[in-house]
């Protein structure tokens, strides 16, 4: 009986000790899939974050080329004094982008894209130099060689391209 006891009392702490293991073993696993599972809301968060700002540079490139249209038509101040603020807020958004993506991956893109964005702001700024020097129907003319229209098409592909870039990474890693 003795025996009994002694082996008893064995099976009992190694089936604590067997226990206590495995709820360790589980514990660690869990942890590590939470801190995976942190990271990719973390991505997640950073990749519609940019997503968001791609989209801004891109509304704010078409509301430059309509507020300088409307300028140069109307000459109205009020549509000057807006493409100016517009042009800060696009060039602070392309900055964001270069300083902060997630990937290096799309570091090509951010470069063609921001390029793109100076040629934008150079174009709309040499019309806005010929309205003032050379009047409206100079403007018109040079608004006309579709020079503008051309660089922004260009200029939305990238944006367009990276965003589903971005939500394909997303889904991979969702899965």
């Amino acid at each position: 009986m003795k025996y009994f006891f002694k082996n008893t009392k064995f099976v009992i702490v190694l089936s604590l000790l067997v226990g206590l293991g495995i709820t360790l073993f589980i514990q660690i696993k869990l942890n590590s899939y939470i801190e995976k599972l942190l990271d990719n809301q973390k991505m997640l968060y950073r990749y519609y974050n940019h997503s968001v700002i791609l989209q801004k540079v891109t509304s704010g490139l078409a509301l430059l080329e309509s507020n300088m249209r409307g300028f140069v038509i109307t000459g109205e101040s009020e549509y000057f004094e807006t493409y100016k603020q517009e042009k800060e807020n696009v060039k602070k958004n392309v900055e964001m982008l270069t300083d902060n993506f997630p990937s290096q991956n799309y570091q090509n893109n951010i470069y063609q894209l921001s390029q793109l964005v100076e040629d934008k702001i150079n174009h709309t700024e040499d019309v806005i130099k010929i309205y003032h020097s050379k009047g409206q129907k100079s403007a018109m003319e040079e608004i006309n060689t579709g020079l503008g229209q051309r660089i922004m098409q260009k200029a939305k592909v990238i944006p367009e391209a990276v965003i589903v870039k971005l939500k394909n990474e997303t889904i991979n890693l969702i899965h």
